[in-house]
């Protein structure tokens, strides 16, 4: 297990091409990630955390991950779809998002050359900032385990 510690960043405000439009614009996308989850829906976007400690790539290197995100989810996109030969298809792993006395089961996502080194972005069946009663600024602690760990995690034991 390994904890990255974020601050809550502000990538709302009708900004074009975050995670959330991009969800929307590609349905199979959030679909795919169900898939492994095995969760009924995703909240569309994601909480995006930055100035992360450690740095989410190399925290990340000896943890086993849920998925890699598979060629073809963006076709119908060649912008994107080279954006992400570019940067290396995503790897997602599992964790918890802790914040105060309150948290939720989580996935985070992390490219092989990822955009900005220190951001993690951190996917949930809710909208995170009301569960986990966040602003932007605040912190976010997120534990992220071995994939094995996964099905406890869900069952919470």
């Amino acid at each position: 297990m390994v904890q990255i510690r974020g601050e809550v960043k502000n990538r709302s405000g009708g900004r074009r091409g975050g995670a959330k439009d991009i969800m929307e614009k590609h349905p199979r996308w959030p679909e795919f990630i169900c898939s492994f989850t095995g969760w009924p829906g995703l909240e569309p976007g994601t909480l995006t955390l930055d100035n992360c400690q450690p740095l989410p790539l190399s925290a990340l290197s000896g943890i086993s991950c849920l998925a890699i995100e598979p060629p073809g989810l963006f076709e119908n996109d060649s912008s994107y779809e080279n954006l992400m030969r570019r940067r290396g298809n995503r790897r997602f792993y599992c964790g918890m998002a802790l914040a105060g006395k309150r948290s939720q089961i989580v996935v985070v996502g992390q490219q092989e050359k990822p955009a900005v080194e220190h951001r993690l972005e951190v996917y949930a069946q809710v909208k995170l900032r009301d569960k986990l009663c966040v602003e932007t600024g605040d912190i976010v602690l997120v534990e992220i385990y071995n994939k094995e760990t996964w099905p406890d995690l869900c069952s919470g034991t």
